[in-house]
């Protein structure tokens, strides 16, 4: 027996047609990493498509409003390992999701995102990243690293 195959999702399609190419592309890797960790998981949620969660948020009554939401907000708090950044940018990938496909999600003031990581700090100088945009930008290192490359 192999893995469960999804038709194509109309919900991602909606939400993906909507952004610029490679912010589909990460799109969709964040929305496939949110859907693998929730069907792993135990949530009542397990077997919903993307569709079926996008209605789901759309028809909850002010009781299960948050229900979507605290899935996602779950998914967040379960990334080990990543910087704050790396979080904040999954749950906006996420929120915007549902808000693309007019089921938004509602605010949650009180989650705070907490990286496991400090922040990346840079180390070169301005003059130091100024010379090597000017390497990478000459005409030459184009044919020099396909030269190397071969």
């Amino acid at each position: 027996m192999g893995e469960k195959v999804e038709s194509p999702s109309i919900a991602i399609e909606n939400w993906v047609n909507r952004l610029k190419p490679h912010t589909g592309v990460m799109a969709r890797k964040h929305i496939g990493l949110f859907m693998r960790w929730l069907r792993q998981g135990n949530s009542r949620f397990k077997d919903f498509t993307p569709d079926e969660l996008v209605e789901y948020q759309k028809s909850a009554s002010n009781g299960h409003r948050f229900d979507i939401t605290d899935l996602v907000q779950s998914h967040i708090l379960s990334l080990n390992g990543c910087r704050k950044s790396s979080k904040l940018t999954r749950y906006t990938y996420l929120r915007s999701f549902f808000l693309h496909n007019r089921a938004e999600l509602p605010h949650d003031r009180s989650f705070k995102i907490r990286g496991d990581m400090p922040p990346a700090r840079g180390d070169l100088t301005v003059e130091e990243v100024k010379s090597v945009r000017r390497f990478l930008w000459h005409p030459n290192t184009y044919f020099l690293s396909k030269k190397l490359a071969t």
